[in-house]
């Protein structure tokens, strides 16, 4: 077993313990169900059918409303702001970017239903990554019902081509644009090692 797996397991295990204690104590248990979610989420593999992105999902939801019940000082205390200070010189958001947004809530106060906007501002590699995955399950369930994803969607609202790699019997890769079905052959580039003999 890999230990990717191995901690998805583990986290796994710890969320679902902290779930069936969280009637004895919610505050404490509120806290490391979150903590817990983040991590199963963090750890996951692909999901490689419908049942498995909807129960991620699922997770994914429940743990993120919940975090609407902290304060930004508990989320800082579960998930430290990433200790980088060079966003100003690559536009990025880093520690100083984080902060500054945190200063203008009131800490004490429930992050609440400004959670969404809450997890886009903050700077954690974990929120992220989890972030992204929750933002994939929604677009890979919308696939498995039938409508387009949130980035084909934006494509097509926007008039931008979209195409999907394809493999031939010999294993020569092409792309299909979606939009006018016509196809595209992939010229693999020559490893610098080799040179045209002219």
């Amino acid at each position: 077993m890999n230990t990717t797996k191995n901690k998805y397991l583990l986290y796994l295990d710890a969320y679902i313990k902290a779930g069936d204690k969280l009637t004895n104590d919610p505050e404490e248990y509120l806290n490391q169900i979150i903590f817990y979610g983040v991590k199963v989420i963090y750890e996951a593999e692909k999901p490689i059918d419908y049942n498995q992105t909807l129960t991620l999902f699922k997770l994914a939801s429940t743990t993120k409303m919940l975090m609407g019940r902290l304060t930004p000082k508990e989320f800082i205390n579960l998930f430290p702001i990433n200790k980088w200070f060079k966003g100003d010189k690559y536009g990025m958001k880093d520690y100083f970017y984080t902060m500054n947004y945190i200063n203008t809530l009131d800490q004490n106060e429930l992050i609440s239903e400004d959670i969404s906007e809450f997890l886009l501002e903050y700077t954690n590699r974990e929120i992220n990554i989890f972030n992204v995955k929750l933002m994939s399950y929604m677009s890979d369930l919308r696939r498995y019902e039938g409508k387009t994803s949130f980035l084909e969607e934006w494509a097509s609202m926007n008039n931008v081509d979209t195409y999907t790699l394809h493999k031939k019997n010999d294993g020569k890769e092409f792309l299909i644009n979606r939009n006018t079905g016509k196809s595209i052959a992939i010229k693999k580039p020559i490893p610098k090692y080799l040179k045209r003999i002219k």
